[in-house]
């Protein structure tokens, strides 16, 4: 794709990190924004990799975006200047679909629900989700933190995952009105429509969406062309997302999908969906056996789990995110028989 850039008139005014990508023949649009990591009140902001979101056209010289992203300043501009280079007026939005409820992705709803009144469409699993996480942020906090104690979690750790998940609030815009979007739907573009479907694992209710006549895959976090996206155990919703999501990437890869190039949540367009879903596939199963044979080398813990895996490839801000990921693993493998869970003095202990 190429960068579509600011008119001659706007040259001097300075412009958002974001970045206004043209593919297909002006048919679509990739608006790639930095993300911004959380920081201290008052901290300078610190960006690390980006998310896109999409706009395509729609019947009638309307528009369809997909993901309206993360509520940071940053993110503001880049939607300012995107509607502005593409003159695009309130009612030229025809829907927005949100791929799934994480901030990065849904951050912006509410933004967008202010200056819009089109339908902004999620799959019921994420609106609630989405309520769980940013309605009452205490409670959500509270919660967090006392199932990752019950995993094995313990001293300062607790205390920073704690921080990290209060500060992942503050990139949210809330929004209450979602409509739903459910596998099967079908929405009108500028030639035929796009299909919903329904990929959960890495949240319950994430969707892709394929266009067959253009052969593109809008993949969310399905798929991304370098990294895995990870897959967490939360207090809520699905007890085995790792068996989930390993399952939606068998179903996945039955697809016809010869052709298509993939538009992804994060990182830039590619080609092979199967051959990366069949990749991901193997990533997910090699952690779930890494995890069973530090579990039966005597680390009768995620917490003990994860804090092996942190030393060896995160540092302190991925430690909320790898325990997370680590507590999903070891909750497959216990659910697939590759581990005993036991339950001693309110604590989770698994044995191989």
């Amino acid at each position: 794709g190429k960068d579509v850039k600011p008119m001659a008139k706007d040259s001097a005014v300075p412009q958002p990190a974001a970045k206004l990508i043209e593919l297909q023949n002006g048919e679509v649009f990739r608006l790639k924004v930095p993300m911004e990591l959380p920081a201290r009140p008052g901290g300078r902001p610190a960006f690390s990799g980006s998310v896109n979101s999409y706009l395509i056209r729609a019947p009638k010289g309307r528009w369809v975006i997909v993901d309206p992203g993360l509520y940071t300043a940053t993110g503001i501009a880049g939607w300012k200047m995107a509607i502005d280079l593409l003159q695009i007026a309130p009612a030229d939005v025809e829907r927005i679909l949100v791929t799934h409820y994480h901030s990065d992705h849904a951050g912006m709803a509410g933004w967008f629900g202010a200056w819009t009144s089109a339908p902004i469409q999620m799959h019921p699993a994420d609106t609630a989700a989405f309520a769980v996480e940013w309605g009452d942020r205490k409670k959500n906090v509270s919660d967090t933190i006392a199932q990752m104690r019950a995993y094995g979690m313990d001293g300062p750790s607790a205390a920073l995952a704690e921080r990290q998940t209060e500060e992942r609030t503050r990139f949210i815009c809330p929004y209450e009105g979602f409509a739903p979007l459910a596998d099967g739907d079908r929405v009108p573009v500028c030639e035929g429509a796009l299909q919903v479907l329904h990929v959960p694992g890495h949240t319950d209710g994430q969707c892709a969406l394929l266009w067959p006549e253009r052969r593109l895959l809008f993949a969310a976090d399905l798929l991304l062309p370098v990294t895995f996206s990870p897959v967490c155990l939360h207090h809520f919703g699905d007890p085995d997302p790792v068996g989930t999501f390993l399952h939606t990437l068998t179903s996945f890869q039955r697809l016809d999908l010869s052709g298509y190039t993939v538009l992804p949540g994060h990182g830039w367009p590619f080609e092979d969906p199967l051959g990366r879903a069949a990749l991901e596939s193997r990533f997910y199963q090699e952690r779930a056996e890494w995890c069973r044979v530090q579990c039966a080398q005597g680390l009768d813990t995620a917490w003990k789990i994860a804090k092996k895996l942190h030393r060896e490839g995160g540092g302190k801000r991925y430690l909320r995110s790898i325990m997370w990921e680590t507590m999903a693993h070891v909750e497959y493998l216990a659910r697939s028989g590759r581990l005993t869970r036991q339950i001693k003095s309110g604590r989770i202990y698994f044995s191989a």
